[in-house]
């Protein structure tokens, strides 16, 4: 079994790891309608500049071009085939354009949105009204945007549209081949109110919080410089839902490109290189319920054994090329983390090697209902880090090769 033991890095190695990692943190998810994050750190040529953002008339605005976007997470195409609808968190679309300014349009549904022209600090958009939105403040050049959505989306799906520049607008260019890293899980994976400075939260508080970008996905892919997906449902289990939900389980939802949906979830160019899994807490956090389908915690831990196991076969078995780390938040003492160890060792000993158990120690915890936070998350991030450099592995087009 691959267990990791070295005492976790200090704040300086850890500044030292990737500047990268440095721009990620650099903006909070606000809690207004829009706010912009000054960017801790260095200068850049981009520092003090704030991106002003408005609604516009889409009547107003129809000479506009449709930029070709790259869009990383699961989604389907909308009815015009230029919006998409996404419901799994961490989806980010990117594109290149010229010009000083910018649009893009946003449907249906609750969402806190977080936009980046360039190295400029962010614009977060807290439940942004459907509608066409202008981006400028920047001098015309040549410009990246990226759009993240840092919410989790639980209870719907929502909508983003397409996004335009003036006329003459530079075409996208094909991106150089970047790593892939998927992301599967629960709350710790989503980055549940994991910008919260308190354990005592509302619902409304930890939709507030919660940001995917600043969380493990945000973080150990910005060492890599990798996209990453995350398939990841707050309070969902492999087995069993957190006190015996009755929702569909992490697993039973993994297929689909929706959470609840029934249609299949299909990608030709998605093709992890790295495969990250947290899952359990839900399934041990709390005592059985009558209503539950297991007569004691035996049978709980044997279901879940088995289930884990052949869904981590089947990962493998499709991603033929792709390493799993499965992660847990705890010590070995912790039912979820010994209980996944476990099956990982299965697998080891039926000649699975692909595979790596990391448990993480240390955690402060002190985000919503004892999750957590952003510095927990850079802890782990670290040790899944320095797991991967202790076997050596090498990701094709990672800014560490």
């Amino acid at each position: 079994m691959l267990l990791d033991s070295e005492p976790i890095a200090s704040v300086e190695e850890k500044g030292q790891m990737s500047a990268t990692l440095t721009r990620v943190l650099a903006c909070i998810a606000s809690t207004l309608l829009l706010a912009s994050c000054q960017t801790p750190g260095p200068a850049n040529p981009a520092e003090g500049v704030e991106l002003a953002l408005i609604v516009q008339d889409v009547e107003a605005t129809e000479n506009l071009i449709a930029l070709p976007t790259r869009i990383t997470g699961r989604f389907r195409k909308s009815g015009d085939q230029v919006g998409i609808e996404r419901q799994w968190p961490g989806t980010y679309v990117e594109t290149e354009f010229s010009g000083s300014e910018v649009y893009f349009d946003v449907g249906e549904g609750e969402a806190a949105l977080m936009i980046s022209i360039d190295d400029m600090p962010p614009v977060t958009m807290v439940r942004p009204q459907p509608g066409r939105y202008q981006v400028s403040g920047f001098d015309d050049g040549v410009h990246d945007l990226r759009l993240d959505v840092v919410s989790e989306s639980q209870a719907a799906p929502t909508q983003l549209g397409g996004i335009y520049a003036g006329p003459g607008s530079v075409k996208a260019q094909d991106p150089e081949r970047k790593p892939q890293f998927e992301f599967i899980g629960d709350s710790h994976t989503v980055g549940y109110a994991n910008t919260s400075t308190k354990r005592d939260c509302t619902s409304e508080e930890v939709w507030l919080t919660t940001n995917t970008a600043l969380g493990v996905p945000g973080q150990l892919s910005a060492l890599y410089g990798a996209d990453y997906q995350v398939n990841a449902i707050s309070g969902r289990g492999v087995v069993r839902n957190y006190n015996g939900g009755k929702d569909r389980t992490l697993i039973e939802s993994y297929p689909y490109v929706l959470l609840n949906s029934t249609y299949p979830y299909e990608a030709d160019d998605w093709n992890p290189d790295l495969i990250l899994v947290a899952m359990g807490t839900n399934d041990f956090s709390t005592e059985l319920n009558d209503s539950d389908p297991w007569g004691d915690r035996d049978d709980l831990i044997s279901d879940y054994h088995a289930t884990y196991a052949v869904f981590l076969k089947q990962l493998l078995a499709r991603n033929k090329d792709a390493y799993i780390v499965v992660w847990m938040a705890g010590d070995l003492t912790s039912e979820q983390s010994r209980e996944s160890a476990r099956v990982v060792e299965s697998l080891h000993g039926a000649g699975v090697n692909r595979i790596g158990f990391v448990p993480i120690t240390d955690l402060f915890f002190d985000a919503c209902h004892a999750h957590p936070n952003v510095d927990d998350a850079t802890i782990i991030a670290n040790e899944i880090f320095r797991h991967l450099e202790r076997r050596n592995l090498v990701f094709e087009g990672s800014s560490t090769e």
